[in-house]
């Protein structure tokens, strides 16, 4: 779990608060729209009373930059509905008898268009995830060949853009399997297997 946020101040408090509640978290200085955190290893990218303050469609993007495949936007705020005749709006009406200028004043009603803004930021930067799938499928339809590197350079020329990254613990190879990669130049194990299938060294079992 990371915290981010654009103020030292911010930051120091929820370092001190996460820290009486025992919880393990890191914290970082940055701008919601550039994290500079990894891509694609977060299964929860969460904004809460602040998404307002944001270039709502660049951090729409980096959000969907940081999630993983089947990842969670969520948006959140705490706020009443002036409902007429519920608690909320009872609870409003004593304060204002008291305080007329509260400018907290109606909540959410007082900004009718933030909720649409931010669903239209996600909607857009949806559309352009979905256009970025649409350009990849367009390379692999014309040249089912590519793999590997080929891949990456004709997905960056058709506009889009990827980040290559290599994750996980190193595990090194049995030496024979690695000299046998080294003599057949081969990029990975799957290679092998495809080689051996190739030259009829291996058969597929039969089957009933």
């Amino acid at each position: 779990m990371t915290g981010v946020d654009v103020a030292p101040e911010m930051l120091a408090q929820a370092r001190e608060q996460g820290a009486g509640a025992g919880l393990a978290v890191t914290y970082r200085l940055a701008a919601a729209e550039d994290t500079a955190l990894p891509a694609h290893v977060w299964d929860v990218v969460s904004a809460g009373q602040c998404w307002h303050w944001f270039d709502r469609p660049r951090v729409a993007a980096e959000a969907r930059r940081l999630l993983v495949e089947d990842g969670a936007l969520a948006i959140c705020y705490r706020d009443y509905v002036t409902t007429p005749g519920s608690v909320a709006a009872a609870s409003e009406e004593l304060v204002l008898a008291h305080h007329p200028g509260w400018p907290l004043a109606k909540g959410i009603d007082n900004h009718p268009g933030a909720v649409p803004e931010a669903l239209l930021a996600i909607e857009q930067a949806s559309q352009e995830a979905m256009d970025e799938l649409r350009a990849t499928l367009e390379v692999l339809r014309t040249d089912d060949t590519l793999a590997g590197d080929g891949l990456v350079e004709g997905a960056r020329k058709a506009g889009v853009p990827v980040t290559v990254a290599v994750t996980g613990s190193p595990c090194p190879l049995p030496v024979p399997v690695q000299r046998a990669m080294t003599k057949l130049r081969a990029r990975d194990r799957a290679q092998l297997v495809v080689l051996a299938y190739e030259t009829g060294l291996v058969s597929p079992a039969a089957t009933t």
